[in-house]
């Protein structure tokens, strides 16, 4: 296990559905033309599948059942929608077991979800042109636990690893520790192998190691700081991980009453205790 390990199994990872590509492809012109959006994802049982299934789950608790990708794109908006479709796209590859972490497969899109929730809800306040792609982002955050999982779940080191996530420790320093690799850098890796747009790959690896020369991405990175901050493995909106994230926030000189407020909303509406 390590390292490259990791990077043998990403790199025989077969390509992802010609109907990810064609979305991505059409949000790449700017924003995506909501009813050609509509014509990709319907023209694909799976994914209207997934992306139903997804809306009607038990965390949004909405008071109607979503029929139609229409209803779904109305309601969570067209960067929600490709949040999910990367999302399920990526897991499609990987068997789910994120015992390592602590998680069952239910927390961990719980998890993903509420980071997209929150960067969307609040970022749209601060920045709309990068909210877009922040709230996918945002949802493909934790993405690379996965692989790590699958890693951990196969390595002697299983329990031990668990036992420290139990612990409180720092998941970044415990992924390196036992992986030689962050949940960040596989992200990149993982994006970069499967073609996405040269920014998401980009932030991934500078949240793993920030580069000088790289400075316009410093508002993506800071931006997914505070989101995980809020919802992370150990925390999901609790009064103390709102708390942190308010102060780093205002470190980072946000807004912080606008942060606060949107986290306690989401915290409230989504039932967060």
């Amino acid at each position: 296990m390590g390292f490259e390990t990791i990077v043998q199994s990403i790199q025989i990872l077969p390509p992802l559905p010609e109907s990810v590509h064609k979305v991505q492809k059409l949000f790449s012109t700017g924003d995506a033309d909501v009813q050609k959006l509509i014509k990709i994802i319907e023209a694909d049982p799976i994914m209207t599948a997934n992306i139903l299934a997804e809306a009607n789950s038990p965390l949004y608790n909405f008071s109607k059942q979503i029929v139609s990708i229409t209803q779904a794109i109305t309601l969570f908006g067209t960067a929600s929608i490709r949040s999910l479709i990367l999302a399920s796209a990526i897991k499609d590859n990987f068997t789910l077991d994120l015992s390592p972490y602590g998680l069952s497969t239910n927390d961990f899109s719980k998890i993903s979800n509420i980071q997209s929730t929150l960067m969307y809800q609040w970022y749209m306040g601060v920045d709309m042109q990068k909210a877009k792609d922040l709230t996918p982002l945002a949802f493909l955050l934790e993405m690379g636990k996965i692989v790590i999982a699958n890693e951990i779940n196969k390595s002697e080191y299983s329990e031990l690893f668990l036992d420290e996530v139990k612990q409180k420790e720092s998941i970044d320093t415990l992924e390196n520790f036992y992986a030689e690799v962050t949940s960040s850098k596989i992200n990149a890796l993982l994006f970069a192998h499967w073609n996405f747009e040269e920014l998401f790959v980009e932030v991934m690896e500078y949240l793993d190691a920030p580069i000088k020369d790289k400075e316009y991405l410093l508002d993506y990175a800071n931006a997914l700081k505070v989101v995980r901050t809020a919802v992370n493995v150990h925390e999901q909106l609790t009064e103390e991980s709102i708390e942190n994230a308010t102060k780093l926030a205002e470190s980072l000189g946000y807004d912080a009453t606008r942060f606060n407020k949107t986290s306690f909303r989401i915290k409230e509406k989504l039932d967060i205790r």
